[in-house]
């Protein structure tokens, strides 16, 4: 009898397992088909350490909304900067007219300039070149296709250098190289690694030397370091990308009178119309304004590491239920106002499907946790411990990992948690919205330090900021750039269009619509050579004309171009298999 019992209780808890596992992929699968709503819905946004103070806005210098201009750029993060830098900067001489005139350009934002992913990530610029190679070798790219697109992951890292001082703004967005570390906390993650780097080292024979395994001894007493089983280190590179994006905007905006930056202009249709786009704009409504929230998660954070201070809790707190405000209604445009634009190019990454539905399969919002902390240094000053400013890192676990680099100032800001977020992680797919922290993410953020650096490195932390931000999960894990077919689209043009002449019907096919986005988390070491081939790619479509290369460009990889193929292969699959 009690084996009896014991097997049905047995297929109790495996219909339960298995009901509950259907119920949590029905909860995904119904997030990931909605669309992810406009950023500017978002009642109250956590509030990223990056960004500026409440009150400190970026200066627009009061030029107006146009009512018609040659290109619309919708997002203003560092795919817009990129794009806008390439063709009023790099092409300024080839993108003017027989009027004299260079190309108009938008850029418009829901919300502030750069307060979505670009003012919310990790300040990495860092190609896990090693990793990566191999995943995508896993993934049935050949081996010419891998080093392609891992060589130009690696190469943004010189790349956003030569930019931020061809644009003068190294000294402002904290732009430098850094020795990067990789710490392994689980033996199997070890081992395999170490056969990552090898096959990567073969592959790269100009990159071999820059890596250097160290084993659990060394890296101990090198680093401070507890529980792990070895560490590789190598190269990386670190910023602000809040403050190397708005600045080159800002020197933009000085030097170019055809360009104009609006934040708090919200689009919310695009309508092709005899080979323009008819562009509607409009602020939210005043019933979006947000309301108080109770949180209920207090027993779940004071089981952070004792060594958090009670302060760096209330900040925790404080960040997982932000307190009632006002919404900054008085700044948005009036409702229903139209711009027409002869391109208009989609630049919204997590919020791309908004206007583009058919991407809602193809590029997924999900939650990524960001928090920053200031070590209590045993010597008083961590910029002289191991947590330097001269130093990226990255802990590896079997499941997960987490990244963090050190700001000049001081403080460290530490992200990632995800594969111990809510059910694995799972709870944060499908979630486009900032407005609240992923509480189990932010708690093993906010309790790591202490956990793996001894009392040599750091006494506690205190917490200094707590946020989240959306990303653009590619399904296939590459970004999705090029001109939008029309399946994307679904524009074809209205009637009058389709009874108006050759060149009208030319238009029907949503030529002159374009995206750039899916960064899937690594964006520092995809969007700007993305942005710059689009750029080209537009300036060319502009001009008629056929662009010379600029040798400091970097050259998108074939895979990351949209093609009717690629659209049709890429599947939420792609990334079941990726992520198992």
């Amino acid at each position: 009898m009690g084996a009896v019992v014991s097997a049905f209780s047995g297929l109790k808890l495996l219909w339960t397992t298995i009901a509950g596992l259907n119920r949590d992929f029905d909860r995904v699968k119904a997030r990931v088909e909605a669309a992810p709503g406009f950023p500017n819905s978002i009642p109250q946004p956590t509030t990223s350490e990056w960004q500026p103070a409440a009150g400190h806005k970026f200066d627009t210098l009061g030029r107006p909304l146009p009512t018609s201009v040659d290109i619309l750029i919708i997002g203003s993060g560092v795919t817009a900067c990129a794009i806008a830098k390439t063709i009023l900067h790099d092409f300024v001489a080839e993108s003017i007219g027989k009027d004299g005139k260079s190309l108009s350009i938008a850029i418009v934002d829901a919300r502030e300039i750069c307060s979505g992913a670009t003012g919310r990530n990790g300040g990495h610029i860092k190609e896990s070149a090693y990793l990566e190679y191999s995943v995508l070798l896993k993934r049935k790219k050949s081996p010419e296709v891998a080093k392609a697109i891992t060589r130009f992951r690696m190469d943004h890292r010189k790349r956003l250098k030569e930019v931020a001082d061809e644009m003068k703004v190294t000294d402002k967005c904290e732009i430098r190289d850094v020795d990067s570390v990789d710490v392994f906390f689980a033996d199997e993650a070890w081992d395999e690694a170490r056969k990552d780097l090898r096959v990567f080292q073969e592959a790269f024979p100009d990159e071999a030397s820059k890596f250097t395994e160290l084993d659990n001894d060394l890296a101990v007493k090198k680093y401070g370091l507890k529980g792990i089983r070895g560490v590789i280190e190598g190269t990386a590179g670190a910023l602000s990308p809040y403050l190397f994006t708005t600045s080159i905007f800002s020197r933009l905006l000085q030097a170019t009178p055809s360009l104009s930056i609006h934040p708090n202009t919200v689009v919310t249709d695009v309508r092709r119309r005899r080979g323009f786009y008819d562009v509607t704009i409009s602020s939210p409504s005043e019933d979006l304004r947000p309301v108080a929230r109770r949180c209920t998660s207090t027993s779940m954070l004071s089981k952070v590491e004792s060594k958090v201070t009670k302060t760096a809790t209330r900040t925790a707190l404080s960040a997982c239920c932000p307190s009632t405000m006002e919404s900054p209604t008085s700044d948005f445009p009036s409702t229903g106002r139209t711009i027409r634009a002869t391109t208009v190019i989609h630049a919204t990454n997590a919020y791309v499907s908004n206007l583009l539905p058919e991407l809602r399969s193809k590029i997924i919002p999900v939650r990524g946790q960001m928090t920053s902390v200031r070590p209590q240094a045993p010597q008083g000053d961590v910029r002289k411990s191991p947590l330097s400013p001269g130093r990226s890192w990255s802990f590896i676990y079997d499941k997960g990992f987490d990244y963090l680099i050190t700001r000049q100032s001081g403080d460290v800001m530490l992200g990632g948690g995800w594969a111990q977020g809510s059910g694995g992680g799972l709870d944060d797919v499908g979630i486009a919205s900032d407005a609240e922290n992923s509480l189990l993410s932010s708690s093993h953020l906010l309790g790591l330090l202490p956990a793996i650096f001894d009392d040599t490195v750091l006494k506690g932390v205190e917490v200094k900021g707590v946020w989240s931000g959306a990303i653009g999960m590619s399904v296939d894990l590459l970004p999705w750039v090029g001109e939008t077919p029309e399946s994307i689209s679904n524009r074809k043009g209205n009637e009058s269009d389709r009874k108006g002449n050759d060149s009208d019907r030319k238009g029907n096919d949503s030529k002159g619509e374009w995206v750039c986005a899916g960064f899937s988390g690594e964006g520092m070491v995809n969007a700007w050579g993305c942005g710059e081939a689009l750029a080209k790619q537009i300036v060319e479509r502009h001009t008629n004309k056929k662009l010379l290369a600029v040798d400091q460009h970097l050259v998108i990889p074939e895979d990351m171009k949209i093609t009717k193929k690629r659209l049709e292969k890429a599947s939420l699959t792609d990334l079941a298999e990726a992520w198992d």
